[in-house]
């Protein structure tokens, strides 16, 4: 049995699962704890390692209720990739709470990512397929063909990061959100345009999405139109973030930084030439599993 902590910008979250005789992931546990260790542009906030230790505790102990022996791994995405103190970081959290962080590069988040995504019923085995993870400080992207990844590109545009770059109010203006939609265009420029079978989306923006797809449009579905998305940014900029959660029931942490993510989306759907994504729950700690299983 494996405990995966994901340490993302934004939230730690944890998956406890194993692999079964049949090769399918059985899950007893999943929980998300909201903690923005990222203070943009590279940055952690000043006591990164205390939140980062404090949050893996919190997951060990509510794991416990669940299984009294399993294994903890941890595993660290951009925020601690980029940052320059990530080693004193890693070292405090270790001592802290004896669990070792890997962090991983760019192309294994995306490989582990892609393993994860293919792990999910939901999601057809079509011949080609391209997936993408948008975390808090990078975009995972890849290209692959059924179970086999064909080609990852790690992009650093994140939820994050592009809202601090650009939204100085709570509410976005359309010059704003024509600023940020030339950002992340000039960012897919050299990520290529094949069309594959089917785009599969995860992340917290992509949650948001399929959330306020219920909410405004009463459709209870994995498929998220572009169209939609486009509302949903048209809408939510009009918006200040107490209201984004008072009316959507959007979490605080992720109100703020929609706006920007869901343009990051829209972005890519709109290089990548597909209309609709469909989106998964099976990420970065699927994959993990997976990948340990295989060891």
């Amino acid at each position: 049995m494996k405990l995966v902590i994901d340490i993302g910008s934004n939230t730690i979250k944890c998956l406890l699962a194993r692999v079964n005789k049949q090769g399918n992931i059985e899950k007893l546990f999943e929980h998300s704890l909201e903690s923005r260790i990222s203070a943009g542009g590279g940055i952690l906030v000043e006591n990164a390692s205390t939140l980062i230790a404090n949050s893996i505790e919190v997951l060990i102990e509510k794991a416990k209720a669940y299984c009294n022996n399993f294994q903890s791994i941890a595993v660290a995405t951009s925020a601690l990739r980029d940052a320059p103190n990530k080693e004193d970081v890693i070292a405090d959290v270790l001592e802290k709470t004896s669990v070792a962080i890997n962090v991983l590069s760019g192309y294994e988040e995306a490989r582990l990512s892609y393993l994860g995504a293919c792990s999910d019923n939901a999601i057809p085995n079509s011949p080609t397929k391209t997936y993408f993870d948008l975390g808090g400080g990078s975009m995972e992207i890849v290209f692959g063909n059924s179970f086999t990844m064909k080609g990852a590109y790690s992009l650093p545009i994140g939820a994050v990061s592009v809202t601090k770059k650009f939204c100085t109010s709570e509410k976005i203006s359309k010059q704003t959100r024509t600023e940020i939609s030339d950002f992340v265009a000039k960012a897919f420029a050299n990520i290529p345009k094949d069309k594959s079978d089917i785009l599969v989306g995860a992340g917290g923006a992509v949650v948001a999405a399929r959330l306020l797809n219920e909410k405004i449009n009463g459709v209870i579905s994995n498929k998220i139109l572009l169209s939609d998305i486009e509302t949903f940014v048209d809408v939510l900029s009009e918006m200040s973030v107490s209201e984004r959660v008072k009316k959507f029931f959007i979490a605080k942490s992720r109100a703020d930084i929609l706006v920007s993510a869901l343009i990051c989306v829209g972005g890519l759907m709109r290089h990548l030439g597909h209309s609709e994504l469909l989106h998964t729950f099976n990420n970065l700690r699927y994959g993990v599993i997976i990948n340990e299983h295989k060891k």
